[in-house]
């Protein structure tokens, strides 16, 4: 028996037009999807600027690092400051917007 031949490439993450919320127009949809994912890449990267142009200086962010939600830049920055140096502590093994 012939197994199919094995997928090297990843199947296209899902349609954000199908996902969004009531309301949303597909290029608007198009256009968030596109910035979660570079700010998921930015992050994979270690790429702290990149990921801040993503992010509105005020936004409300939820941290991994943190209990409560963070409230603007200023705060994410003050949980950044906090984690150890590069190599130490813990490692993504993964992640997936």
């Amino acid at each position: 028996m012939e197994l199919p031949p094995r997928r090297t490439t990843r199947p296209a993450g899902p349609d954000p037009a199908a996902a969004a919320r009531p309301g949303a127009s597909a290029p608007q949809a198009r256009a968030v999807w596109s910035v979660i994912t570079e700010m998921y890449a930015a992050y994979t990267r270690q790429d702290r600027a990149a990921i801040d142009t993503c992010l509105d200086p005020d936004a409300t962010i939820r941290d991994s690092a943190a209990a409560p939600l963070l409230c603007g830049r200023t705060d994410l920055d003050r949980i950044r400051d906090e984690r150890p140096p590069t190599g130490e502590g813990p490692h993504e093994r993964g992640l997936e917007a």
